[in-house]
């Protein structure tokens, strides 16, 4: 049965109030349960501290699915813009996931070709210009 609330809204209001208690008794299985079924890159960012380390290679892939999702969704320059900003940020908190965050920016471009400010905004702020030291 549907909830009227709808279950993105349920799964953000469970987040919100059971991530700082599995953080406190560090449940990182249930915290990572949690944070799989609203893995809007946002959230993703806010708790990469916490699951980055122990499930490094479940994060990354939702990261990269969930940037290609939006990415497949952004409309505008102003949310292209945004979408870089996110990546670049990625790889400044996770240099390690540098390569699979410019791949992604890459398969983006290609992907999405008849988006020239996509292209633009992408291949500026990810794909081609380093990261800053």
């Amino acid at each position: 049965m549907n909830q009227p609330w709808g279950d993105d809204l349920l799964n953000r209001t469970l987040l919100h109030e059971l991530a700082p208690v599995y953080i406190e008794e560090q449940y990182w299985d249930r915290l990572l349960a949690l944070v799989r079924a609203d893995a809007d890159p946002n959230v993703l960012l806010s708790f990469h501290v916490h699951l980055s380390k122990r499930y490094q290679e479940e994060m990354l892939s939702l990261f990269m699915r969930e940037l290609e999702r939006k990415g497949s969704k952004v409309s505008n320059r102003n949310e292209y813009a945004r979408l870089a900003d996110r990546m670049l940020s990625m790889m400044k908190d996770m240099p390690a996931w540098t390569n699979e965050v410019r791949e992604t920016a890459r398969k983006l471009i290609v992907l999405n070709s008849k988006r020239p400010a996509l292209k633009e905004e992408l291949k500026q702020g990810v794909a081609i210009k380093k990261q800053a030291k």
